[in-house]
C-alpha cells in the first residue's frame, strides 16, 4: 500500500513540474488598445462590473509602479498594466498613488470615474506574438490573430 501512495505521489509531482513548467511559458495575452480623446493614460485603471457601474478590482501601487504600457502610432497602446474591457480611469494620477502607497478610498474613486466606457478599440492579441508582429498588426490593420471586445457603434 505504501509503494502505491509513493508511486501515486512521485507521478504527480513530475506531473505537477510538467503543469509548472509550461504555464512559466505561457505568455499572457497582450491587451491592445485606443482611447478616446480626453482619457488620460497617467490616470488609475480600475476593473468595473459586467454593468460598468462598480470598482471590482484595482492594481495595487507596486505593480503600477513596476509595469508601463507601450503607446504606438496613432494612439494605439499595449497594455502592460492588467486593463482589460471592463477598465475605466479613476482621477487620481498613478504617480500620486504610487507616492501614497495606500489602499484607495473605494468611495472617492467610483465617484471619480473619468469614463466608463475609455475606449474606442480594445483588442486581445496571443501573447506569443512579440512586438514586432504586434506594430505590424495594427499598422496594416490586419487583427486576425486577435478578438476584438471593444469597437464602435
Amino acid at each position: 500500500m505504501k509503494l502505491i501512495i509513493l508511486g501515486f505521489a512521485l507521478a504527480f509531482c513530475g506531473c505537477q513540474k510538467k503543469m509548472t513548467e509550461k504555464a512559466a511559458l505561457a505568455k499572457p495575452n497582450y491587451a491592445i488598445y485606443q482611447l478616446k480623446n480626453g482619457t488620460d493614460l497617467s490616470q488609475v485603471p480600475v476593473t468595473l462590473d459586467e454593468q460598468k457601474q462598480n470598482i471590482v478590482a484595482y492594481p495595487s501601487p507596486k505593480d503600477l509602479a513596476q509595469m508601463n504600457n507601450a503607446v504606438l502610432h496613432n494612439g494605439w497602446v499595449i497594455d502592460l498594466r492588467g486593463v482589460n474591457a471592463q477598465s475605466a480611469f479613476v482621477a487620481e494620477k498613478i504617480n500620486e498613488y504610487i507616492e501614497k502607497n495606500e489602499m484607495p478610498n473605494l468611495t472617492l474613486w467610483q465617484e471619480s470615474i473619468t469614463n466608463k466606457n475609455p475606449f474606442v478599440y480594445f483588442y486581445q492579441c496571443p501573447g506569443a506574438l512579440d512586438l514586432n508582429a504586434i506594430k505590424k498588426i495594427i499598422e496594416q490593420k490586419k487583427w486576425s490573430n486577435c478578438t476584438c471586445l471593444v469597437k464602435p457603434n
